[in-house]
């Protein structure tokens, strides 16, 4: 069985991008920073949302914000 499943909490580097995909979807872009305790190294990851979580978070997606993540994780 293959499972691809991330869950991890940090902070947004700056305020999410809201727009609208190609078939009229809403979607969110956003960047955080999730710090390593134990060697002080950042991890920094490019989050993509859409639909109706874009309606319920748009207005929290803010700078400095902590937020936890729960999805996949696709590589480019």
């Amino acid at each position: 069985m293959n499972i691809n499943s991330w869950l991890g909490c940090g902070r947004l580097t700056k305020d999410a991008e809201v727009g609208v995909t190609q078939k009229g979807t809403q979607m969110a872009k956003f960047r955080m920073a999730v710090n390593d305790r134990r060697n002080d190294e950042t991890l920094f990851l490019n989050i993509l949302c859409f639909g109706k979580m874009v309606e319920a978070l748009k207005d929290h997606l803010i700078k400095g914000r902590l937020v936890g993540v729960q999805g996949k994780i696709k590589i480019d």
